[in-house]
C-alpha cells in the first residue's frame, strides 16, 4: 500500500461515521503498540531484562491479533478485541506496577490509560476501567498488603504522589471527552438541520429539486415510473387579493393534502409548481384526479370567519422507457401545460 492508498483508506473519510471513526482508530492504536512493543521488545533484549522482555513480546502479539480482528472481521472483531485488549491492558499495567521493571518506569504508562481509554473504550467503560486501577493503585501503593507484594522499592513520594497524579489526568480527560461529545453531538445536530435545509422546501417542508435528485440517486427505479407535476391555477392572483401571507398558507395547505393523498414523496419544483416521482409506477392510475378532487374541496381558512379554495392542474407521465428523471419531469410538463390551456382544473396525461 503507497501513502496515496493509506491516506485514502484511514483519512479521507466520513470521521462523523461512529463506527468507521471507532474501525480506524482501533486499527491505528493497535498498529502503533504493536510498533512500540517491538521497538520496546528489542530494547528490554539488549538490556537483559528477562521476564519484562516476555511480557511485552507477548502484549505485541496480541496487538497485531487484535488489529487483524478489528480490520478482517469488522463488528464482530472489534467487539472480541475490546474485550481481549482491556483485560491485557490490566495484566500488563499490574504487571508494570507490582514488578516495576525497568526501575521503576514501566509504571508511568498506567497514566496513558484514561485520555487513550475515552476515545477507545468510551467515556462510561473508561470510568469504570479508570476507577478500578486507581483503588489498585491505593492498594498498591498505600497500604501494607500492596507493600508485601510490590517487588520494587518505589520512593516514599511516587507512592503518595502517583496515585493523586492519575486521578488528576482521569479528571481531566473526563471533562475533555465530555466537550468533545458534546460538540460531537452539536455538530450532528447542525448537519442534520443543514441537511433538512439543503434537501427540503425551507416553506412546506418537501423536498427541493436538490432534494428529489438526492432522492432520485438512493431509488431503485423498477420496470415502470411515473411523474405528476402539479400547479395551482391562479395562485398569483391569491398573492395579489389576499397577500403573500396567505399565499404561503395556501402552499402550505396543498403540500400537505399531497403529501396525505398522493402518499408519495412530494417536490416543490418553484413557486407554486410541485412534482412527485413515482420510482415503480403507480399503483393507483386515478391518483391524479384523487388529488385534483382533493384540492377542489379543500376549505383553507385565512382568519376566523373567511375560508378560501383553489384547484389545481396535472401533468402525469407514465413510461416503461428507461429515461432520466429529468426527461420524465420535461414530458409531464408538456402535459401540464396542455392542462393549463384546456381549462385549469384538469388532468392531462400523456397517451402513449
Amino acid at each position: 500500500m503507497n501513502f496515496t492508498e493509506f491516506k485514502e483508506q484511514y483519512f479521507d473519510v466520513d470521521m462523523t461515521n461512529e463506527r468507521l471513526r471507532k474501525r480506524i482508530q482501533y486499527v491505528s492504536v493497535y498498529g502503533i503498540l504493536f510498533i512500540v512493543s517491538i521497538a520496546m521488545t528489542v530494547i528490554n533484549i539488549l538490556t537483559d531484562k528477562g521476564m519484562l522482555t516476555w511480557m511485552v513480546a507477548a502484549f505485541a502479539v496480541m496487538c497485531a491479533v487484535n488489529w487483524c480482528l478489528v480490520k478482517f472481521l469488522d463488528v464482530k472483531g472489534m467487539k472480541v478485541s475490546i474485550g481481549l485488549f482491556t483485560i491485557e491492558i490490566l495484566l500488563l499495567f499490574m504487571y508494570f506496577l507490582i514488578s516495576g521493571n525497568p526501575e521503576g518506569y514501566s509504571a508511568i504508562w498506567v497514566l496513558l490509560l484514561p485520555s487513550c481509554g475515552m476515545l477507545l473504550f468510551g467515556r462510561k467503560t473508561t470510568v469504570r476501567l479508570s476507577m478500578l486501577v486507581f483503588v489498585i493503585l491505593i492498594i498498591l501503593l498505600w497500604t501494607p498488603f500492596g507493600d508485601s507484594i510490590l517487588q520494587y522499592d518505589y520512593s516514599d513520594s511516587f507512592k503518595d504522589r502517583f496515585p493523586i497524579t492519575f486521578f488528576s489526568i482521569f479528571i481531566l480527560s473526563f471533562v475533555w471527552e465530555t466537550i468533545r461529545l458534546h460538540t460531537h453531538w452539536e455538530l450532528e445536530k447542525l448537519k442534520k438541520d443543514y441537511q433538512q435545509l439543503s434537501l427540503h422546501d425551507a416553506l412546506t417542508g418537501v423536498y427541493n429539486r436538490l432534494g428529489l435528485f438526492e432522492h432520485e440517486k438512493e431509488s431503485k427505479v423498477g420496470e415502470s415510473q411515473a411523474v405528476l407535476m402539479m400547479d395551482l391555477d391562479y395562485f398569483k392572483s391569491v398573492n395579489d387579493k389576499y397577500g403573500h401571507d396567505v399565499g404561503d398558507k395556501v402552499l402550505m395547505c396543498v403540500s400537505k393534502e399531497m403529501e396525505r393523498v398522493l402518499d408519495n414523496p412530494v417536490c416543490r419544483w418553484g413557486g407554486e409548481e410541485f412534482v412527485s416521482w413515482y420510482p415503480e409506477g403507480l399503483k393507483d392510475k386515478d391518483i391524479s384526479e384523487k388529488f385534483r378532487k382533493s384540492v377542489e374541496d379543500l376549505k383553507i381558512e385565512i382568519d376566523d370567519n373567511k375560508t378560501i379554495s383553489v384547484t389545481v392542474s396535472i401533468g402525469e407521465v407514465t413510461t416503461n422507457e428507461k429515461i432520466s428523471l429529468e426527461d420524465l419531469i420535461n414530458r409531464a410538463d408538456v402535459c401540464l401545460y396542455k392542462a393549463k390551456e384546456g381549462g385549469r382544473n384538469r388532468v392531462v396525461k400523456e397517451k402513449d
